[in-house]
């Protein structure tokens, strides 16, 4: 898998990615100190008292770029892995994983430094296209192993390994009064 040279720009970046989210998650923890908002009684207490169990926008401006972090990255994680294995051109590839990373980690800066608007939008965008160019090629390249053919209210889906799925989609009184038959049938083709 090293010498795949898609697979080493992706396992480059996300790399650059799974960093600059630790280094996110280490601000978020430099900001609770220097604010004193702690999340739990334990921490307030340690540092001061339990008055400082308590929650600060600072903080909280911080964990919302975590999370939103978590909810881009992984996604990212999971297509580009399936993405690499399609065997692409490795400079689109590379373009792809580099516009990601370079997307999320302007959003980020432009979250935390309270960047003027549309800046942490447009980065966000930006970082979504390759995402979502990624998700259409691996769609596109599993598409030939399913093919769906209608007839009367069923679908048969067929892969190539002659797997045949019925599902009914008419309503239960047309299928002949058998309402304990289950709707999903398997066979071979």
């Amino acid at each position: 898998m090293m010498e795949n040279e898609v697979f080493l720009s992706f396992t480059f970046y996300s790399t650059i990615l799974i960093l600059k989210m630790y280094v996110v998650a280490i601000i978020t923890g430099q900001v609770r100190l220097r604010k004193k908002a702690f999340a739990n009684p334990e921490d307030a207490l340690r540092n001061g008292g339990l008055q400082f169990c308590r929650e600060d926008p600072d903080v909280e401006r911080c964990r919302r770029a975590h999370r939103n972090d978590m909810e881009n990255i992984f996604p990212f994680l999971f297509l580009g892995a399936i993405y690499s294995m399609l065997d692409p051109s490795p400079a689109v590839a590379r373009i792809h994983f580099l516009i990601f990373c370079v997307g999320r980690v302007v959003h980020t800066i432009a979250y935390l430094l309270r960047l003027k608007a549309p800046a942490r939008s447009v980065a966000y965008s930006v970082a979504q296209l390759p995402c979502f160019s990624m998700a259409l090629q691996i769609l596109l390249a599993t598409t030939p192993y399913w093919e769906v053919a209608g007839e009367k209210g069923h679908v048969s889906l067929w892969s190539r390994k002659g797997m045949q799925s019925q599902v009914s989609l008419a309503p239960a009184e047309s299928r002949r009064g058998k309402a304990h038959e289950l709707p999903l049938k398997e066979g071979v083709h």
